[in-house]
């Protein structure tokens, strides 16, 4: 988190919530108004919490893109959920490595 900071004009969290907690996922704009999402995961983050970080996000980009989650029709929902997820657990695959 600290290096993320260095990067961006936006305060993610303070020290000791970033040492308790499992994971996060912060959303912020840039400077010049671009929304932007970030996922941070331990390398032993369970699958549990990678798909509930990972809905996090998705409620953050369908509410930036004014789209309404529904109950009933949810596959572009769900594909989208499947693909973030899996990207995360590539992330960390690669990490361990």
């Amino acid at each position: 988190v600290d290096a993320v900071e260095d990067k961006i004009t936006v305060k993610i969290a303070d020290y000791n919530t970033i040492k308790t907690m499992a994971a996060l996922t912060f959303r912020y704009e840039t400077d010049s108004g671009a929304p932007r999402i970030i996922i941070f995961l331990k390398p032993n983050t369970s699958p549990g919490i990678i798909a509930h970080e990972c809905k996090h996000a998705i409620n953050f980009v369908f509410a930036w893109v004014g789209v309404k989650l529904s109950t009933v029709n949810d596959e572009s929902e769900c594909y989208m959920l499947g693909w973030l997820v899996d990207k995360a657990h590539s992330a960390i695959k690669a990490f361990k490595k």
